[in-house]
């Protein structure tokens, strides 16, 4: 049994397997896609993570480092006894009659002023060093914080692509 339209049976078969090949090479297409573009992006994703993770503890190292410092500067100030060193260069020099004794203490008095004006220099350098590294903690914190919250969002990313 022919066909009595031998040509026009001809194009439509030819047709026919025509759409019936680009449309199973899409579907294929499709899903080969869909398995390796995830697996891409994950490994990308993870590296990025890894690479945040990391400045991530280096930034912990640094705030506990900053914290230490902070404690002993705190301790700094609390161990600075000024009046002691003011009642030292207040001694009375006048009831001395021994010259070489007045002499070395009016020595150690002028040694005792010099580290009052020295300590009170230092104590003004370390106020306005505890100021910085207070600044430079808060920005670590905020830092860290963008960090995490960057870390989580890709974290949920991650999920969310390798959950379809």
């Amino acid at each position: 049994m022919k066909p009595t339209n031998q040509k026009a049976h001809n194009q439509s078969l030819l047709k026919f397997f025509l759409m019936w090949a680009v449309t199973t090479a899409l579907i294929v297409t499709a899903i080969v896609l869909t398995y390796k573009t995830p697996s891409e992006e994950n490994a990308r994703l993870k590296k990025r993570v890894e690479s945040l993770r990391k400045d991530s503890i280096q930034q912990h190292l640094m705030e506990s480092t900053l914290d230490g410092i902070d404690a002993t500067m705190v301790s700094l100030f609390d161990s600075y006894n000024e009046d002691t060193l003011r009642k030292l260069d207040l001694y009375p020099l006048e009831g001395i009659e021994d010259t070489e004794m007045k002499a070395r203490l009016e020595n150690i008095r002028s040694k005792i002023s010099g580290l009052i004006k020295s300590a009170n220099q230092n104590k003004d350098q370390c106020k306005r060093d505890l100021e910085i590294c207070r600044e430079t903690l808060s920005l670590r914190d905020e830092q860290i914080r963008t960090k995490d919250a960057t870390i989580e969002q890709l974290r949920y990313q991650g999920a969310s692509s390798s959950g379809q």
